[in-house]
């Protein structure tokens, strides 16, 4: 893909876009869950809203308590505003003070009950550590309370060590199947959340696998990103070998371009942008727009996983965190390439996003989309939705925006 340097014009349209997400964010997204999501009752957060906001299941579904305690504090150090340092505290204070959530030896569980004494499901997802763990990192941040420090230092090595083991069967909402290991997405995310509590030393891990990531699980003899390949890094043609996910891709890519921004890998930069440009061309619905919820690297019908199952989910629906994170991807691409191409891509997807998942009635954004684009899921909240990836590629993408602007 060839490039020339973003214009004039795009960089007075990035203000003038910066400035509306800013006014989606804080205006249309975040006020139903600050006005609803506390639990003043028992701690933590509540989650599963429908369309209306009606809460239709209080679990607590421990991943999402760390999600939203990341998005509290990460907003109360874009803002200053204590109101988002005080629901993160909640948050924290119910997974480590209130509840039967840590498990001990850096581990968490899954799920509790409402009032985080019973535990429903134990400590079946590394994904649970990995949400936990980014959440600490950035309530200490936040709130400078340093009390969950040593916590922190003692999970970090555990999660990097059980995501990088094909050994470990932790990995729900996945299936282990011996035969396959799914890429270590997170690593260079956490290690941008971490490295102003950890130093350099998040520099190791953070780097390997990013290269892992670019060079391993993203073939350029298919041009995707698998989700899955043998231990071994080979591609194994069958059912859930053959599975792409284009908003994991597309998540992935600013995950490592951040982190490339952070450790000064400059050439990660380029090798992210070149696999987003695949994702980009085979991950779009290039007629109505949007792109798609999985697919298939070999071609034709993609084969569905269980967690594509058990969220009713087809390959062409358009789900809200597979199209939200791309608006963080190509802004960020076209902020760190300086790159007018990547600019247009990003304003095509910006205003597919806001013509068919913004509920204008009643905020946020809908579920899921069918293939045409009309709504299949109008819940605000679910086991799969909360207040994390949208209010998240919303905030960082008016960042990427606002460094368009003032040509940073």
């Amino acid at each position: 893909m060839t490039h020339t340097p973003l214009t004039s014009e795009d960089r007075a349209l990035a203000g003038r876009l910066a400035a509306f997400y800013k006014d989606h964010l804080f205006n249309n997204v975040l006020p139903p869950w600050e006005a609803r999501t506390a639990d003043t009752e028992y701690g933590g957060y509540l989650h599963c809203f429908d369309r209306r906001w009606n809460l239709y299941d209080d679990e607590k579904y421990i991943w999402f308590q760390g999600r939203q305690i990341w998005m509290f504090s990460r907003l109360y150090r874009k803002t200053g505003d204590k109101k988002w340092l005080e629901l993160a505290r909640i948050g924290r204070d119910f997974v480590i003070d209130r509840s039967k959530a840590y498990a001990g030896g850096g581990r968490f569980n899954y799920q509790l009950d409402r009032t985080g004494q019973v535990i429903r499901r134990g400590t079946i997802s590394i994904w649970t550590d990995f949400f936990i763990l980014q959440a600490l990192g950035e309530y200490i941040l936040a709130s400078g309370d340093e009390t969950d420090l040593p916590l922190v230092k003692e999970m970090w090595p555990i999660w990097v060590r059980n995501t990088c083991d094909p050994k470990c069967e932790d990995i729900f909402h996945s299936v282990y199947d011996p035969r396959f290991f799914g890429y270590p997405m997170g690593v260079p995310f956490m290690a941008t959340v971490l490295h102003d509590l950890l130093g350099d030393e998040v520099f190791e891990a953070g780097t390997s696998c990013s290269k892992t990531i670019l060079y391993t699980y993203a073939r350029d003899d298919y041009k995707v990103l698998f989700e899955n390949l043998t231990p071994a890094g080979e591609v194994l043609p069958v059912e859930t070998g053959t599975i792409c996910n284009p908003g994991h891709t597309a998540e992935t890519m600013w995950f490592v371009m951040d982190y490339a921004r952070l450790a000064g890998e400059e050439t990660l930069i380029s090798r992210a942008a070149e696999v987003l440009d695949w994702d980009w061309e085979k991950g779009v619905d290039h007629v109505r727009g949007g792109f798609y919820s999985f697919m298939n690297a070999m071609g034709g019908e993609p084969y569905q996983a269980a967690w594509h199952k058990e969220t009713g989910a087809r390959w062409d629906d358009k789900v809200w965190w597979a199209n939200c994170e791309p608006l963080v991807s190509l802004s960020m691409a076209a902020n760190a390439l300086n790159s007018h191409e990547w600019f247009q891509r990003f304003l095509s997807h910006h205003e597919f996003t806001q013509k068919y998942f913004v509920d204008h009635v009643y905020g946020e954004w809908f579920s899921s989309l069918n293939a045409d684009n009309t709504v299949k899921d109008s819940a605000k909240g679910s086991l799969w939705k909360a207040a994390y990836h949208l209010p998240r590629a919303l905030l960082l993408t008016g960042e990427e925006l606002e460094a368009i602007a003032r040509g940073a």
